[in-house]
């Protein structure tokens, strides 16, 4: 395709870049056209290719703003690239964080399970936590100090919360956008938005001087005012993304006072960080269960074949089985009642979140 009179197959980003850094930004070059343009027509020494290649490109009727407009117009859309996607991964994220039930869930089965911990104390009557007491969790061992807190409360969703179990994929965005801050997409969006800006005047600047049927007229100052409305667009995208962060802290507990302080990045990867062990385990727990199963069907099948009838089980040993389990069923994860009744009880409201 041909844009303002120049061809992008002939004249790549490579060779325009390579033009433009040894010609117009070099801070001697209009001295050294000056010399090339007086250098005499007639003279029986003739000029050097390079020589001849300049003046005839600076004979161009305003062939430098040619040059920084084609080359802006081709690094645009990968300049663009860098931009609007991880900022639409950011707003995607956060609507995913605030309208999470699998989240929002889990969250009040954490809040209960640490009130449950903390006996009663005063850390065992709280109304809410900070996130990043999620981190906490998983280095938080039972009494028994065979599992951690988190994943008992993995275990508690798939047995007996299972639409929780959808937490990573509510939040499937969340791994992704962490790794852009807001800070640094502003700082990219006003670099772009700057450039775009200086691009415009110059074309717009350029053309006035120009005949009105120049494919560089018909073209370049469009394609200024369609980039230029891109990135209206994209500062407002970023200041709904800052807005939308600011109320999902507030909504999550983050005092006013905090909530400029903590970068999206680390609130996005403590979240983050959650989802993907609680999906890790999760599957673990599941195919712990599916080899269970497995076993379980093949050791009846084994009795089943077996010669002969297996041996009753003396009253006395069925008893002390039956006592077992009612023990391990009472098991408890801190000190105090068994957590499970309670738990349950206090999850009333969240099954309904």
């Amino acid at each position: 395709r041909v844009h303002g009179g120049l061809d992008k197959t002939v004249l790549t980003r490579e060779i325009l870049s390579q033009i433009l850094a040894n010609t117009f930004r070099v801070e001697t070059f209009g001295e050294e056209m000056n010399q090339i343009h007086a250098y005499p027509a007639d003279s029986d020494v003739p000029l050097d290719k390079p020589e001849t290649f300049l003046r005839d490109l600076t004979a161009i009727n305003h062939c430098e703003e040619r040059l920084e407009a084609f080359n802006f117009l081709q690094l645009f859309p990968e300049m663009l690239e860098d931009v609007e996607p991880p900022l639409q991964l950011i707003l995607k994220a956060l609507e995913q964080i605030d309208t999470s039930t699998a989240f929002r869930q889990t969250l009040h089965i954490v809040l209960s399970v640490g009130n449950y911990l903390n006996g009663n104390t005063a850390r065992g009557q709280a109304d809410g936590f900070e996130l990043d007491a999620l981190k906490k969790i998983e280095d938080t061992k039972d009494i028994t100090n065979k599992i951690t807190v988190f994943e008992y409360i993995v275990g508690l969703v798939r047995d007996k919360f299972p639409a929780a179990a959808a937490l990573p994929e509510e939040l499937s965005a969340v791994d992704e956008a962490r790794k852009t801050g807001l800070q640094d997409l502003e700082a990219r969006v006003n670099s772009l938005k700057a450039k775009v800006t200086t691009v415009s005047d110059l074309v717009h600047k350029a053309v006035e001087s120009m005949d009105p049927a120049d494919p560089f007229v018909v073209r370049m100052p469009e394609f200024c005012d369609e980039a230029g409305a891109t990135l209206e667009r994209l500062s407002q995208d970023l200041e709904t993304a800052k807005a939308k962060y600011r109320d999902v802290l507030l909504f999550y507990g983050i005092p006013k006072g905090k909530v400029d302080s903590i970068p999206i990045e680390d609130f996005l990867g403590d979240i983050a960080s959650f989802a993907e062990g609680f999906k890790g385990y999760y599957i673990k727990l599941e195919r712990a269960a599916e080899k269970a199963a497995k076993e379980a069907a093949a050791a009846a099948k084994a009795a089943a074949k077996a010669s002969g009838s297996a041996s009753a089980a003396a009253p006395g040993a069925a008893g002390g089985r039956a006592e077992k389990e009612k023990k391990a069923k009472g098991a408890k994860i801190g000190g105090g009642a068994d957590p499970i009744a309670d738990l349950l009880n206090s999850l009333t409201m969240a099954k309904a979140v």
